[in-house]
C-alpha cells in the first residue's frame, strides 16, 4: 500500500499518474469505469515514458463510463500549476476534481457528475525500475455513481510515476499489446500484460486476506477481428494467465464499444469464462490494447 499512500511524485519524476478503474458484474447499469489524473513536465524535446499509452503533455483529467451499448468520454487538460497533490498521502485537487483518502478512496468530479468510492485491498506492482518507470496495482471494490446509475464491482487502485525520454515514445511502441483484467462474481480477479507475442507481468488474486500471485507468463491468440477507422478491434480471443498460484485459461469476447483512447487501439468492456484449478469460472473484464495495422498510420 505504500506505493499508493506516497504523496506527489511529479517532481521529481517527470509524470506521474492516479488511475482508478471499475469492472463490474452482468446486469449493472456500468459494464466498466475508468478515471485518470495526469501530470506531465517533460524537458523540451523529450517525451514522457506513460506516451506508450497516449499519457504525454503537461496534463489531464479522463472519465469514461461504459455500458454495453455506449461509451461516456470526458476528457480535459490540466498541468502542475492546476493541479495540487499531497507530498505524504492521496490527495488530489484539480478542475472539477477532488480525490483524497486511503485505503478508502474518494473521487468526486463535478463535471460530468460523478462520485465513486474505492477500497484498496492487496496490489503488486507491475513494473519497478527507480528513476525509469513505477506503476503499482491495488484490488478492491468500487461504488461508481452517475447520470447512468450506480454500479458496484472489482476496483483497480492505481499509481505510476517516471521519467522522459528524447524518442517519440508513441511511434516506437509496439505494434501489438495488451492488457486483460478479468473479475468472476464471487471475488477472483486475474490480469496479464502481453506485448508482442510475449508476457510481460500476470497477476492473481484468488483467496481473501492472501497477498496478490504474480508470474510474467502469459499466451494471447485471438480468434476474430473486426475494422474500424484507425484500428482493429479484437472480437473474440483465447488466452492464459500463470502466476506463481496457478494457471487460468480462457476465452474472451468484446461486450462493449471501444474507447480510443489509444492510437491504433483503445478500451474495451468483455465477457469470458475459462477453467482456473481444475474449476470453470467466468465473469467480465476489462481489456486495453493496441492492434495497429500499417494502413492505419498509427
Amino acid at each position: 500500500m505504500t506505493a499508493l499512500a506516497a504523496g506527489s511524485r511529479c517532481p521529481p519524476a517527470r509524470w506521474e499518474a492516479y488511475l482508478l478503474i471499475g469492472v463490474f458484474p452482468p446486469g449493472s447499469a456500468h459494464a466498466w469505469t475508468k478515471a485518470h489524473v495526469f501530470v506531465g513536465s517533460a524537458r523540451p524535446g523529450r517525451h514522457c515514458v506513460s506516451a506508450v499509452e497516449a499519457l504525454d503533455g503537461p496534463g489531464e483529467v479522463a472519465v469514461l463510463a461504459a455500458s454495453m451499448s455506449a461509451v461516456r468520454r470526458h476528457v480535459w487538460s490540466i498541468d502542475d500549476a492546476s493541479c495540487r497533490r499531497a507530498r505524504d498521502a492521496w490527495s488530489v485537487t484539480a478542475p472539477h476534481v477532488e480525490w483524497t483518502g486511503l485505503p478508502e478512496s474518494r473521487l468526486e468530479v463535478a463535471e460530468p457528475d460523478v462520485s465513486a468510492t474505492a477500497t484498496a485491498g492487496p496490489g503488486a506492482w507491475w513494473a519497478r525500475v527507480p528513476r525509469v518507470l513505477s506503476y503499482f496495482s491495488a484490488f478492491g471494490t468500487v461504488s461508481w455513481r452517475d447520470a447512468t446509475g450506480e454500479s458496484r464491482g472489482l476496483a483497480l487502485l492505481e499509481r505510476a510515476w517516471g521519467t522522459d525520454v528524447p524518442v517519440d515514445v508513441a511511434a516506437l511502441a509496439p505494434r501489438r499489446w495488451q492488457w486483460d483484467v478479468l473479475a468472476t462474481g464471487d471475488g477472483l480477479v486475474f490480469a496479464g500484460l502481453w506485448v508482442a507475442g510475449i508476457g510481460v507481468r500476470t497477476m492473481s488474486h484468488a483467496e481473501h486476506g492472501a497477498d496478490v500471485a504474480t508470474g510474467r507468463r502469459m499466451r494471447l491468440r485471438t480468434r476474430s477481428w473486426r475494422d474500424e477507422p484507425q484500428r482493429r478491434v479484437p472480437e473474440r480471443w483465447e488466452g492464459a494467465v500463470r502466476t506463481s498460484a496457478g494457471t487460468l485459461r480462457y476465452e474472451a469476447r468484446a461486450a462493449t464499444p471501444v474507447a480510443p483512447m489509444v492510437p491504433g487501439g483503445g478500451f474495451l468492456g468483455t465477457t469470458w469464462e475459462g477453467e482456473w484449478q481444475g474449476r470453470p469460472v467466468g465473469g467480465t473484464g476489462f481489456t486495453e490494447y493496441r492492434a495497429a495495422s500499417r494502413e492505419s498510420g498509427a
